[in-house]
């Protein structure tokens, strides 16, 4: 009678553990500089919390897309992001050694910096929380989890993973 008691208990310790951390992670999400055939660009909506495309049919301008940063001598140096109408909404909040320290920030943080916004997030790397003001005047926050930048062939190709998230002011 103890071990399928014992069982039950270990179960639902187990189940309520996995839901509760289920429920508190953030989604990840994948934005590069590749844009499907018929659309002019590829962004993330804070709005929408997902890539988009566009146009689209509910006219929605994603709040930042992913380009390569290259010199004059075609060199890439990395990925940076940008608003589609070049407007200043970014603000670098930190950058971090690993992933956890990064990841502990992220979530608990709830202030927003008033340090004046740039036009462009330039150079990303991994462990970086970005502030950026969305389409709706809110403010969003992403963790850069990998960050990555090459030349295939002539063309070049910008990829950016990352964790998102809304502070409502």
């Amino acid at each position: 009678m103890k071990k399928p008691l014992i069982l039950i208990l270990c179960l639902l310790v187990f189940l309520a553990y996995a839901c509760e951390n289920k429920e508190n992670q953030e989604p990840e999400f994948i934005l590069n500089t590749d844009i499907p055939d018929g659309q002019l660009y590829s962004g993330f909506s804070f709005e929408k919390m997902k890539i988009i495309t566009g146009p689209n049919s509910e006219n929605i301008i994603p709040d930042f897309l992913v380009a390569c940063l290259m010199n004059d001598l075609g060199e890439i140096s990395g990925p940076f992001l940008s608003h589609p109408n070049l407007e200043s909404r970014f603000v670098l909040l930190n950058s971090y050694d690993n992933l956890n320290s990064a990841k502990n920030n992220f979530d608990t943080l709830s202030t927003i910096s008033n340090q004046p916004p740039t036009t462009f997030a330039l150079d990303i790397k991994p462990f970086e929380i970005w502030q950026i003001k969305t389409s709706t005047d809110d403010v969003g926050l992403i963790l850069i989890i990998e960050a990555k930048a090459e030349k295939i062939g002539s063309s070049a190709f910008a990829e950016i993973k990352f964790k998102a998230r809304k502070i409502i002011p």
